[in-house]
């Protein structure tokens, strides 16, 4: 195919490759930040890969993918996550996508391995047709979109502070992840999820290009955390809200807004959500006002089976985040 002449790939590139990705997915409003890639790296190390394709003469990138891999907690069995998957229109039906995904995943696929993915409500039968992404999550995702003029951030102190009122009153309180010890978070993921996500999560939600607090028991025992990155477009992204209730939920958002400097020079605050969750709705009114913009927009997606996820305690997913949920 002609895509061998105009094209090369680069598995694990330097890091300005990368940002390239986060600014050609930029263009689709995909939620990407430059810091994510050193992140990877540290939390799936050995079992990561950015696969770039880079046109000759330019050495422009044209296309990419995200993969990541972690056990299960069974231990029989892995899932890998691929995400960030896109090539430009203009290098499109010459072998580059195909190329791009067989690196990634290809063995996984040949070994019949437990692969998901997020897709767009577009392209989920292309999925499935092509690839094998025959069993679909028990709903869809749901985007929920806050633009940054409708959150006050007064209001949110106030609405916080009562939040802490009702907290108090069940023996838990909110705190900064450095107060947490990585053994107390992975404990509370393990009820969330059946991924083993020991390595992971420690690093993901201690990253310094992010907001995260954590709701605490008098014993130290973790209840919920909630991790707010800054994304390409001055964009503020929630990934993860895991929670044990809706009242944890609303207090972790607040606690995290409210620890965002200089607020009004973002554009908005996103939330992605299993549709599962119907609670995630009363989150996403309190903290706006009742003024956002909801959308579904994508399938969860797997080749084998469906990875057990609490979804009643997931009111954020993780947005490219290679982590699963």
């Amino acid at each position: 195919m002609a895509a061998y002449k105009e094209v090369y790939f680069k598995v694990n590139p330097p890091q300005e490759d990368f940002e390239q990705c986060v600014q050609l997915v930029y263009e689709l409003d995909w939620k990407q930040a430059n810091g994510d890639y050193q992140v990877f790296l540290q939390a799936f190390p050995g079992r990561f890969s950015l696969i770039v394709a880079k046109d000759k003469k330019t050495d422009a990138v044209v296309g990419c993918i995200l993969a990541s891999t972690m056990p299960m907690l069974d231990g029989k069995d892995d899932i890998t996550t691929v995400s960030g998957f896109y090539v430009r229109p203009e290098y499109r039906n010459l072998g580059v996508g195909g190329k791009l995904f067989k690196m990634a995943v290809g063995e996984k696929l040949d070994l019949h391995k437990n692969v998901n993915l997020n897709a767009v409500m577009t392209m989920s039968k292309w999925y499935e047709s092509r690839y094998g992404f025959k069993v679909y999550a028990s709903a869809p995702n749901t985007t929920f979109q806050i633009p940054i003029e409708n959150i006050s951030a007064e209001m949110c102190v106030s609405l916080y502070k009562e939040r802490l009122k009702v907290l108090d009153a069940e023996g838990l309180r909110i705190v900064d992840v450095e107060e947490v010890a990585d053994e107390a978070l992975i404990d509370y993921d393990r009820t969330v999820i059946t991924v083993d996500r020991s390595v992971y999560l420690p690093v993901w939600l201690r990253r310094k290009d992010a907001f995260t607090k954590v709701c605490v028991d008098s014993g130290g025992t973790v209840r919920g955390f909630a991790c707010l990155r800054v994304v390409s477009g001055k964009r503020l992204l929630y990934s993860p809200i895991f929670a044990s209730n809706k009242i944890c939920a609303e207090a972790l958002s607040l606690a995290t807004i409210k620890a965002v400097p200089n607020l009004q020079d973002f554009t908005k605050v996103i939330y992605g959500s299993n549709g599962e969750n119907l609670a995630i709705d009363d989150v996403i009114f309190l903290v706006s006002g009742g003024s956002y913009m909801k959308a579904t927009r994508a399938h969860r997606m797997f080749t084998q089976k469906e990875v057990k996820v609490d979804m009643s305690q997931v009111f954020a997913f993780t947005y490219y985040g290679c982590g699963c949920v």
